[in-house]
């Protein structure tokens, strides 16, 4: 079967559309991944040679329309596979829900019922005419079915690095074995309130000296960057925190071996939020990392489950820092220990290979109903 794959975004810079690509191209389908911008994808491209990508090379809803009808015309799709709902004006704009072509539709995120209207309203209209519904998370998926009065629930697939993206046996093993005289916590992702930024720098401010706070990623506006440094000045934490730009997903997960504690807080004030399982979780048990998450009922879960780290009051800069100490190793063995414990966990049980039955369960009924 011919699939479309359309996303407008930068593949490079997260893992999980590459894992999404790579497992229906390994399903024996002829992938082609339309996206805005290819970026760095390279180990991606080995794993997976099969896969046609297609760069767009615009993030323009219009511009990407053109894009999308171009491709259309020239690849002939059996199958669209649409992906998130920042694509879907683009899609629609590009007339190709009108050539009567099937299509499945993938959402990431859940959107909030008071907040991005008009987003809201097409992912409606195209969740009830899709053949299936993925999502990522079991609660969002509930509501969707309930806010667009679906006739079937969404397939879950959480979002994950596939194991054939982490880092290998070898090269983890020689970052461990340097030895540290710090402790440093890392952050990957958007810098803004809904990240609880501002509760990670005050809470660096009441570990001792030796903890480091770095942080990847790009500012959601400047009001925020404002309020970052000055929190900084207040910490008193100038010279412990560090800020890197965005940089490919390929890199940032060597960077990332570098680091011991991976913090993954989030705002409660949205569902999206609340019931949140982000990528960035097995991002950081694949560099062997433990984490501190927020104790909210989906991530807690998963902490106490697997022994992956521990849960905080993410609005509590005393609760952040004392949840850093518990998990911090206290030693170079004990440092070792939680490294290959957490990789195992990420192997046997997170990675996306442990995920997609369901995906894959949905594309065999769809071959055998000969769409």
């Amino acid at each position: 079967m011919k699939i479309l794959f359309i996303v407008r975004t930068d593949v490079g810079l997260g893992n999980h559309i590459q894992s999404q690509a790579m497992a229906i191209s390994k399903m024996g389908h002829d992938l082609y991944v339309l996206c805005a911008r290819i970026g760095k994808i390279e180990r991606t491209k080995e794993q997976c040679p099969e896969i046609t990508w297609i760069d767009a090379m615009t993030f323009n809803i219009f511009g990407f329309a053109k894009k999308i009808r171009a491709h259309l015309r020239k690849i002939k799709p059996d199958v669209i596979y649409v992906h998130s709902s920042w694509t879907n004006p683009s899609v629609l704009l590009s007339g190709s829900l009108f050539a009567g072509i099937p299509y499945i539709y993938h959402t990431d995120d859940y959107l909030e019922p008071k907040l991005y209207k008009i987003y809201k309203f097409l992912e409606k209209r195209f969740c009830k005419k899709a053949i299936f519904v993925v999502s990522n998370e079991i609660n969002r998926a509930r509501f969707m079915c309930s806010e667009y009065a679906l006739d079937q629930m969404p397939i879950i697939v959480p979002v994950a690095l596939s194991k054939s993206m982490a880092p290998s046996e070898d090269v983890s093993r020689n970052f461990r074995k340097q030895k540290k005289k710090t402790v440093d916590l890392v952050y990957a992702g958007g810098i803004g309130p809904d990240r609880l930024i501002h509760k990670m720098i005050l809470a660096l401010g009441k570990l001792p000296s030796y903890f480091r706070l770095f942080l990847y990623g790009r500012y959601v506006n400047v009001e925020y960057e404002k309020k970052c440094k000055m929190v900084i000045d207040e910490a008193k934490v100038q010279d412990r925190v560090v800020f890197h730009r965005p940089i490919p997903n390929e890199d940032l997960l060597q960077e990332l071996m570098k680091y011991d504690v991976g913090l993954l807080l989030y705002n409660d004030n949205t569902l999206g939020n609340f019931y949140c399982q982000p990528q960035k979780l097995s991002e950081y048990l694949a560099c062997g990392m433990p984490i501190v998450a927020p104790h909210y009922p989906g991530m807690e879960l998963m902490v106490y489950k697997f022994g992956i780290g521990a849960v905080c009051d993410p609005k509590s800069p005393e609760s952040i820092a004392q949840t850093v100490v518990s998990v911090a190793a206290r030693s170079e063995v004990e440092r070792q220990e939680q490294f290959l414990h957490m990789r195992k966990i990420f192997f046997d049980n997170i990675a996306y290979e442990n995920e997609v039955a369901p995906l894959q369960k949905a594309f065999a009924r769809m071959d055998d109903s000969n769409l």
